[in-house]
């Protein structure tokens, strides 16, 4: 009959292993609910030009390599499908909301939400276009004191420049070092291609693009230097780019150069810069590994600790007990 302090032992030894078994299942499940980078909602309810999968969009899938391009560097992507309502709740949890020149009305109630969440710490990324294509997110603009200045005119019409693009077609404009400020945005941008595109009016907010004292409205021949087509805009707790071109970060070749326009010149790197910029810079390659270590090591502390004082326990309880020749 095994004596009675060998059951004993390995009875708390059984305990002490189902006490490290279910702490480190409890605390890795709270971190698989938990981990991942910032979510990046992309608003595919109001039929915006793109679209990063099947909703319908004007370009079907058009976005998909940038979604992808975040998705890869751990942002977790979602997107508002057809039929779905912009509300507070609904943006609850989001750290940017992707606008890519809706092609529906905005209702009253999804722009004050809009401009609530923003407010409250939210960050936005609003994508226009030329002529009247941003129709439908201009109430938006306006609600963050911004205009899309393709709008006031009644022709057909887009920046253009005679001198700086691509393809030689005006209204595909290259953007150089004269052209970008600095700002964390443009940070390490030299060169960027946009095509057919209008400047932006704000209130307030800096300038990162502008254009040169060559370009003018297709169409109108109107000047149109020195006028801002990227903006950041601060309001309140949150944060806004605006652009005033959305193919600049698509899947197609507008200037027939074999290479999708999100990879043209620096629009990548201009695409995460502006990214990691609207979520604040907090969830860097370190920071997420910092994060991710943290959560990790917390239960891994807790259990090692756990498992030392019961096994002090234990060798207490030994010290105690007589010994048993038997037991060995």
């Amino acid at each position: 009959m095994m004596p009675y302090i060998r059951r004993r032992s390995i009875i708390i030894l059984g305990l002490l292993t189902a006490i490290v078994v279910i702490v480190v299942i409890l605390f890795l499940e709270g971190y698989g609910n938990k981990a991942g980078g910032p979510i990046i909602m992309f608003d595919e309810a109001h039929k915006p030009l793109y679209s990063i999968g099947s909703n319908p969009a004007l370009y079907v899938g058009g976005y998909s390599q940038f979604a992808e391009t975040l998705r890869a560097r751990g942002y977790i992507i979602k997107t508002l499908k057809a039929g779905e309502q912009i509300d507070l709740s609904r943006l609850k949890g989001t750290d940017v909301l992707v606008i890519m020149c809706g092609r529906e009305n905005y209702t009253i109630a999804e722009i004050n939400s809009i401009v609530r969440w923003v407010n409250e710490g939210g960050s936005l990324l609003l994508l226009g276009d030329y002529d009247h294509h941003p129709l439908y997110i201009e109430p938006i603009a306006k609600a963050f004191g911004i205009h899309f200045e393709g709008m006031n005119f009644k022709k057909i019409t887009s920046l253009a420049d005679n001198t700086s693009n691509v393809g030689g077609n005006p209204s595909y404009i290259v953007f150089t070092d004269a052209n970008i400020r600095h700002h964390e945005v443009t940070e390490n941008i030299s060169r960027i291609e946009m095509y057919s595109l209008s400047s932006i009016e704000a209130e307030s907010g800096t300038p990162l693009i502008v254009t040169s004292n060559t370009t003018y409205w297709l169409n109108t021949g109107q000047p149109a230097y020195n006028r801002p087509v990227m903006m950041v805009v601060k309001h309140g707790k949150g944060r806004i780019v605006v652009v005033g071109d959305v193919n600049l970060w698509s899947d197609i070749d507008f200037d027939g150069d074999g290479v999708p326009a999100l990879y043209d010149s620096d629009n990548l790197r201009l695409a995460i810069n502006t990214v990691k910029w609207l979520t604040g810079e907090k969830y860097t390659a370190s920071n997420m590994l910092g994060s991710l270590t943290g959560k990790v090591l917390k239960p891994v502390g807790i259990t090692m600790i756990l498992a030392i004082a019961l096994l002090t326990i234990y060798k207490l309880i030994r010290s105690f007990s007589p010994r048993n020749v038997n037991e060995y």
